[in-house]
Formats: structure tokens, C-alpha cells, sequence
């Protein structure tokens, strides 16, 4: 037979409506009732019946989440992240995977402005701020999970990534490296754009500039690491950058594989950091210094707020701005030139 809250209540000695109250996130209920409950629940092997729920609110009880890739480490916590909240509050989770294809995201769109789920947390590539515009005024519970536009009013979960580049390249100053290059992803993404405006604001802070030279374009695939060792090893020598900073970790992985190929080693000749935090950092050779996302973090908090909104608990949209966090390993070291001595000045 089974568990029912009116068990639980029993279990715990008190009354159905808390028990109801305190598995919905009501926040009439302290946290630490909530938890209590949530506990017993788990212990007794309590299922919300989310049939009855959705009879009874006229809601379906599930939610959507539109992605990219699944493939990607990245993309694989965000998913964790939700998954986690919306199965804790009774909501069944529905994966959209878009491919950065502006009519798969516009499809998943569609099915949300039809009803067919009761909100969307989306993380936008191609579709244009118009249309997702319309799919808000619409009445569409959404969060986005990229860099909030102003003229979008929407609640946003998203990464402070200017800082996060910023974090990066001033790392590698630290080190005494004054050649510092950048791969990118695609030009067009918000990603790419607020990392290397951190990247250029550490080297500015520090007297330096971007050169052209040390500036590769990439689509975030280890292949466009390759592409820029390939590019890299094309320079004199001496005109090398001797550290580079990858906008996220896949390229990062693929430049230092290729170096090696090309019989540069990291970080004897180049240091190499990357962004994410993905889990083959830790078993690249050397393992890989990176900037860490908080990707549990981020899928989470966009699944509280869309939940917290379809309760009727919150009105105005709200930005939520996560930060990043430095993660050192092995694949950055002293800039050769200043090794056992001071900070060489920069080009």
C-alpha cells in the first residue's frame, strides 16, 4: 500500500495540511519543518501523485528544460541541478534538447505558448529576444539561463563570466606572463563575449593589450583547441604567447593535446587555462586549471525561481547573478622569462 501524508503526519505528530503544506515549499512552514518532513517522506518511500495535483491546480505538473547538448559536461549539471529541485516539489521534467538550432528552439517555444507544460527554463542560443518576447507576453513562465537582456522581462539565472575572465587572465599576470592569448567560442554568444571582455579588461588593468595575433575564433569543441596550437606554432618563437586562457574547457583540452603533438609542452612552454570546471579536467595530463561554473548551482536556483513563480509567491522578474571560482592545478606555471625573478614588463 502506499505512503500517503496523512502517514506521514502521523509519523510525526502532526497535521495533514502541514505535511501538505511543507512538501509543497510553502513558505508559511519553517525550513526546518520543511526538512523534517522532506526526511520522513523520503525515509517511508512517500510518491507524490501528481495526477491528482494536476486535477485538482488545472496545472500538468511538469516543466521544461531546453538545452543545447546533454553530451556536454557543462549542460550535464545544469540538468542535475533542476532535476534535483523539480522532483523534490512534485513537478515532472521534460528535456528539450535544441542543438543551438533556432527552429528546435523555437518548436520548444511553441509547445510552452500552447500550454503543454506549466513554465520553461531555457537556455536561449539562436532564437531571437523578439520572439521569446512574445512567448513572455503570452503568459509563459520562463527562466532564461544566459546573460539577461534589458528589453527581456524575465526572470534570468546566469553566471558573471566578464568576471570570470577577468579572474582568468589575472591569474596568468600573477604568474608573470605578459603574452597572453584567447581562444573563443562563437562570436555571437553572450559567453564569449563577457569572457573575453574580462580577459581584456585584466590585461588593460595591468598595461597590456589584446594582440591580434594571440586571438583565436572556436566554436567550443576541443577541435578549435587544436586549430589554435596549430595557428600558434605558425609564429616565431618569440612571438608566441606564452600562456593562453580558453573559453571553456573542451578547447582548452584540445589546444594542450595538440601542443604536445606539435612537441610543446604545458606548462613548460605554455600555460593553459581553461572555463567550466568540466570532469576530464581532472584527468587531462596536466590536469587542468579552470574557472568553475557553478552549474548545480545555476540549474537549481532557475528551477526555485520558476517554481516559486508558478505558486503565485513572487511578481517582478529577478537576475540572479552567480559567481565564478578559480580552480589551480597543474597545467599553468611561471612565465619562462620570470622564472626566479621579478615580473617581466609586457609587449
Amino acid at each position: 500500500m502506499s505512503v500517503t501524508m496523512r502517514d506521514i503526519a502521523k509519523k510525526l505528530n502532526i497535521s495533514h495540511t502541514t505535511v501538505s503544506r511543507a512538501l509543497r515549499g510553502d513558505r508559511r512552514i519553517s525550513e526546518a519543518t520543511r526538512a523534517r518532513v522532506q526526511a520522513v517522506a523520503e525515509e517511508m518511500g512517500y510518491r507524490v501523485n501528481v495526477a491528482a495535483r494536476a486535477l485538482s491546480s488545472k496545472r500538468m505538473c511538469s516543466i521544461a528544460l531546453v538545452v543545447p547538448d546533454v553530451l556536454d559536461p557543462f549542460y550535464a549539471g545544469i540538468i542535475a541541478g533542476v532535476d534535483e529541485v523539480t522532483r523534490r516539489n512534485g513537478y515532472s521534467l521534460l528535456l528539450y534538447i535544441s542543438h543551438s538550432d533556432p527552429q528546435r528552439e523555437a518548436s520548444a517555444l511553441a509547445e510552452a505558448t500552447e500550454g503543454r507544460y506549466d513554465g520553461t527554463i531555457f537556455f536561449r542560443r539562436m532564437l531571437p529576444a523578439g520572439d521569446l518576447q512574445a512567448a513572455i507576453d503570452s503568459g509563459v513562465p520562463m527562466v532564461l539561463l544566459t546573460r539577461h537582456e534589458p528589453a527581456l522581462v524575465v526572470d534570468c539565472v546566469r553566471v558573471d563570466d566578464v568576471d570570470g575572465g577577468y579572474r582568468a587572465t589575472t591569474f596568468l599576470i600573477g604568474l608573470g606572463h605578459r603574452r597572453i592569448g584567447f581562444i573563443g567560442g562563437p562570436s555571437d554568444q553572450h559567453e564569449t563575449q563577457d569572457r573575453f571582455a574580462g580577459y581584456k579588461k585584466a590585461l588593460r588593468a595591468h598595461g597590456l593589450y589584446p594582440h591580434p595575433d594571440w586571438i583565436w575564433p572556436g566554436g567550443f569543441s576541443e577541435s578549435d583547441g587544436r586549430q589554435a596550437a596549430e595557428a600558434m606554432v605558425q609564429l616565431p618563437e618569440d612571438d608566441r604567447p606564452t600562456a593562453v586562457f580558453a573559453a571553456n574547457d573542451r578547447m582548452a583540452i584540445g589546444l594542450i593535446y595538440r601542443l604536445s603533438e606539435l612537441g610543446l609542452s604545458v606548462p613548460q612552454h605554455v600555460s593553459v587555462i581553461g572555463y567550466d570546471d568540466i570532469e576530464p579536467c581532472d584527468y587531462v595530463v596536466p590536469k587542468l586549471t579552470t574557472v568553475r561554473q557553478p552549474t548545480h548551482e545555476m540549474g537549481a536556483r532557475a528551477a526555485e525561481l520558476l517554481i516559486r513563480r508558478l505558486r503565485g509567491e513572487r511578481s517582478e522578474p529577478q537576475e540572479v547573478v552567480l559567481k565564478t571560482e578559480l580552480v589551480v592545478r597543474d597545467s599553468c606555471a611561471l612565465a619562462v622569462e620570470t622564472q626566479g625573478a621579478g615580473l617581466a614588463s609586457g609587449r
